[in-house]
């Protein structure tokens, strides 16, 4: 009686392992499947990224306030533009220009820099360094904010991070030696205004020169006149 029991113990267990089993294998085909799409999804935009960023023409060496600065773009309405010589919170210590978008929902600084691909990346560190994330490997530091995330590095087109508090979200885009770093203090989708802006202020040419100051350490990028 008692190797009854016990024998219909074990075929209860095995059954239950068997449809654990079944359960796990039918959750994996259909997640398999899933995965591939997103990975897919977000290859494929990330090409079109880089093939924006390959083709897109900047504006040229001489252009105006107005040409690089739209007064309304995507419901917001440019509040104002100056030169600016830092970006304390963010460490950023270079001569460029700067506009000033507002709508009811949230405000947008969009700074401008003439940079190389070296200056760039010098930047792009200090950019990292301000937020508490190690470029280099990767981790992050105490101080100073409870909560960061951040996408690309130092080499890449696109620099990526949110933080708090106070919340700040920025996006950095770099191309043909033009710089641009979009900043707001609202949970908006800042890349959508960034590319919006891009295909705005593009211009119809040729590539311009590069700036006549590669160094590594940037201290004084001229901006456009």
């Amino acid at each position: 009686m008692e190797s009854k029991k016990r024998g219909s113990v074990w075929k209860w267990v095995l059954g239950c392992g068997g449809v654990s089993m079944l359960v796990f294998v039918c959750g994996a085909l259909w997640l398999i499947p899933q995965m591939v799409t997103i990975v897919r999804g977000f290859l494929k935009e990330e090409g079109e990224r880089e093939a924006f960023a390959v083709s897109w023409l900047p504006p040229g060496d001489n252009a105006t306030a107005k040409e690089l600065f739209p007064e309304s773009l995507a419901g917001f309405q440019r509040s104002g533009h100056d030169e600016v010589l830092t970006v304390d919170r963010f460490n950023i210590e270079l001569k460029g220009r700067r506009a000033v978008y507002s709508s009811p929902q949230a405000k947008i600084e969009v700074f401008i820099y003439r940079a190389s691909s070296l200056e760039k990346e010098a930047i792009y560190r200090r950019v990292l360094n301000s937020i508490g994330a190690d470029d280099d490997l990767g981790d992050w530091d105490d101080d100073p904010y409870t909560m960061r995330m951040s996408s690309g590095d130092s080499g890449s087109k696109r620099l990526g991070f949110t933080v708090k508090p106070p919340f700040h979200k920025g996006q950095l885009w770099w191309s043909k030696d033009w710089l641009f770093f979009f900043l707001t203090e609202s949970d908006i989708d800042l890349e959508a205004f960034q590319q919006i802006y891009l295909d705005e202020v593009q211009g119809s040419g040729p590539a311009s020169s590069p700036p006549d100051t590669p160094t590594e350490s940037p201290t004084g990028v001229e901006a456009a006149n």
